[in-house]
């Protein structure tokens, strides 16, 4: 939530370029997610998870509260006269549904980053490293793996791809209320993940598909 409101103002109030403003808004939504991890999620290592849950819940609350804050909310009145910044504006029918330029890139931008989220876990290094850590950590580090620099490399792909979602949600709104958009995507994304029992991808994808269009 807060990534969309920040590359709001740098776009509509500053007139920076779209993709600029798109990779200084993932860089930095990435930078925070691992700037917490370090600071904070690294000291409740050994914590019950119950205690881990909590923080973040009360992290998220803490970003959401600069989100609303009224130094970095954009011109609204600039806001509502040219809309959200898209990557695409263009506009075309299909089976009599209009799809403009936010659908276009929701279709175009999700696949990608769902591939590139399997490629990461499935055939890279780091991603084996992820995924022992995540399946046995006591194992992971008996085999050389660094089980905190995965913890590390999570949050930081987790920021990323939440901004990433913010950014492509937030045009779809018939208004930008910022303040009802961090919650929502919330409950919207546990309940793609909990279809897919926490494991499967593929899954999830199909299963954010169907929970979309019956919404």
């Amino acid at each position: 939530a807060l990534a969309s409101v920040l590359f709001a103002k740098l776009v509509v109030d500053y007139d920076v370029p779209y993709f600029l403003a798109l990779v200084a808004v993932l860089a930095g939504a990435g930078a925070v997610g691992g700037l917490i991890e370090v600071s904070i999620i690294r000291r409740l290592f050994h914590a019950p998870r119950i205690v881990l849950v909590v923080a973040t819940i009360a992290l998220a609350q803490l970003l959401y509260f600069f989100s609303i804050l009224e130094a970095v909310q954009p011109d609204p009145t600039k806001l509502v006269r040219e809309g959200f910044p898209l990557a695409f504006h263009t506009s075309f029918e299909v089976a009599g549904v209009t799809l403009r330029g936010a659908h276009v890139a929701i279709m175009v931008f999700v696949p990608l980053l769902a591939a590139a989220l399997t490629g990461l876990l499935r055939y890279t290094a780091w991603g084996q490293a992820i995924r022992a850590s995540a399946e046995n950590p006591d194992a992971a580090r008996l085999a050389g793996i660094s089980v905190k620099r995965a913890s590390t490399i999570v949050w930081i792909v987790a920021g990323v791809l939440a901004a990433a979602t913010a950014l492509l949600f937030a045009p779809l709104r018939a208004s930008f209320l910022i303040q009802t958009m961090g919650p929502s995507i919330l409950v919207r994304a546990l309940g793609a993940a909990l279809v897919a029992r926490m494991a499967s991808l593929p899954i999830a994808f199909g299963a954010s598909m169907v929970l979309g269009i019956a919404e």
